[in-house]
């Protein structure tokens, strides 16, 4: 998993969450080039789960047609988070991400 450069790991508590200064729009391209450029496909899974996208994306992240992991981008107060993991987050999952 690339990360974005500056990007701060155990963000909400969390090993799996990492927080950047940087606009969470900006994260996710960053990021999501990075991870095609290795061979990864991105599904955005977004509206299959959350109804408000304003603030946040999923992207189901697969190798040869299987979900490797799901990789959630959130925006909060001090620029972005990105969270990596098995399953989907719910939208009251994701709101512990934005404070």
């Amino acid at each position: 998993m690339p990360h974005f450069e500056g990007a701060i790991a155990g963000c909400a508590g969390q090993e799996v969450c990492w927080q950047t200064e940087v606009n969470w729009r900006r994260a996710r391209q960053t990021l999501v080039e990075d991870l095609q450029e290795q061979g990864y496909t991105l599904r955005d899974v977004t509206t299959e789960y959350l109804t408000d996208t304003d603030y946040a994306n999923i992207f189901a992240v697969e190798r040869n047609s299987e979900v490797a992991y799901y990789l959630h981008f959130v925006s909060n107060l001090t620029g972005g988070r990105y969270i990596t993991t098995e399953e989907p987050l719910t939208p009251e999952e994701l709101d512990r991400y934005r404070n």
